[in-house]
Parts: C-alpha cells; sequence; structure tokens
C-alpha cells in the first residue's frame, strides 16, 4: 500500500500483503478483492463456507451509503445524484398527502445534484424524473425515534418536578392522604354507601325474577298435566 493512500487494508495475508481494500470514491465505496474468484490455484478462499456470505457482505457494504441516503429523519433534506446528460432532466418531488413540488437539478463536476429540504411530515416521498430519464426513485423520512426523543423512566425528586419540569406550577407534594375531614374528602363516604345499596337491590331484584319465573313454570306445569289426567280416569 502507498504511505499516503487513503484506502484502508481490511483483509492480508500471513506475509502482511493487502487481500481486501476499500476506500471512499466520491459519494462512494470501491472494496478492491486481490485474489481469484474462481482459481482454487489463487486461494482457497472460493472453497470455504463463508466465502458466499463474505461477498454479500461486501456488496452490503459497498451500497449500504446509497440506502441510508434514501432514509432520513424529518425534517432533513433529501439529497440526489443523476447522470449528466445533455438535457437538465424535470424532476418533481411527490411528498405525503398527494403534494408534489417542483425541484431544478444544479450541474456539478461530473453529474446533477438536487437538494429536497421541505420534508417536515413522515412518510415516502417519491423523485419523479422526466426525460431524457423517465424513472423515479423512493425516499422515506422517518420519526426520529432516538434518544432523548423517547421518555426517560428515571425516577425524579419533586424538587426536579417543580424546577425543570412545572417551574411556573405551584406543586404540593404529599405522600400521606391528609385533611379526611374536608368536605370533598368526606363525601366519599356516603357515594361509596349509595353505590352499595343500589347494588344489594339489584342483586334482590334479580333473585325476585328468578323465584318468580320458577313458580309460574311451575304452575303452568300443573295446568297442562291436569286434563290429560282427568282423561286417562274418563
Amino acid at each position: 500500500m502507498p504511505p499516503d493512500s487513503a484506502a484502508q487494508v481490511v483483509l492480508a495475508t500471513a506475509e502482511g500483503n493487502p487481500l481486501i481494500v476499500e476506500a471512499s470514491v466520491q459519494r462512494g465505496r470501491v472494496v478492491l478483492v486481490a485474489t481469484s474468484a474462481g482459481d482454487p490455484s489463487w486461494s482457497a478462499m472460493p472453497l470455504w463456507p463463508s466465502f458466499v456470505p463474505l461477498v454479500h457482505e461486501i456488496l452490503r457494504y459497498a451500497v449500504a451509503r446509497q440506502i441510508d441516503e434514501r432514509n432520513v429523519l424529518v425534517g432533513e433534506p433529501l439529497v440526489g445524484m443523476v447522470p449528466l446528460s445533455a438535457d437538465v432532466p424535470a424532476l418533481a418531488i411527490a411528498a405525503p398527502g398527494r403534494r408534489v413540488e417542483e425541484v431544478r437539478p444544479r450541474a456539478e463536476a461530473d453529474a446533477y445534484g438536487w437538494t429536497f429540504f421541505e420534508t417536515w411530515q413522515s412518510g415516502p416521498y417519491t423523485a419523479q424524473f422526466g426525460p431524457p430519464l423517465s424513472q423515479s426513485e423512493l425516499y422515506t423520512a422517518n420519526v426520529d425515534s432516538r434518544e432523548p426523543s423517547e421518555s426517560d423512566l428515571e425516577t425524579i425528586t419533586p424538587e426536579q418536578l417543580s424546577k425543570d419540569v412545572w417551574p411556573d406550577v405551584p406543586l404540593v407534594h404529599q405522600t400521606t392522604f391528609q385533611n379526611l375531614d374536608q368536605p370533598a374528602a368526606s363525601s366519599v363516604a356516603p357515594q361509596s354507601r349509595l353505590a352499595r345499596g343500589l347494588l344489594y337491590a339489584a342483586l334482590g331484584l334479580l333473585l325476585i325474577e328468578t323465584w318468580v319465573a320458577w313458580r309460574a313454570g311451575h304452575h303452568g306445569e300443573a295446568a297442562l298435566s291436569a286434563p290429560s289426567a282427568g282423561r286417562r280416569a274418563a
């Protein structure tokens, strides 16, 4: 490796020779594997069970930056690049809620770059390119659920509650029941007795209704059986 190289050696041989090297090139990543993928005379790596997962991970690492740019937090801009051509492609951003905004790409060194700032609503955003590209790309603005946005369940003292959470609200911290002789507290007992009495009355009515229904059914059966007995006697 050249001493002034920005590339990094990811994997080396036992002799110290670079085997896998990666480097960032502009907005992308390049991974160089300095061995053969199909000639066992070079290396036994293609015969290893870990060879296929290794190739998948190298590919995932190389394209991960493209995926990261497609997923932003609400309020963060969407950024993209399109190939440089003779005509500036028309670009429209379809935002959540059927909102469509026109964006004009800007010419850079070797491509057209564009930025969309109005990601104030979470959901999918679609970049729709006109001729000569005539294609679309999907982006997503997500709600930030990382700390400190999530609730902190750590216990705080009454002083912290009064000072940090409710600085302008009068706060009285009470750990035991006090002033039970006040009208608001004493009114709880009569209400409780009234509710208990209504519950007992409803239970009594239910029992009476069951008994009355049983009595009516019993007398009905007796009335139906009396004529039959008279016919048998005759």
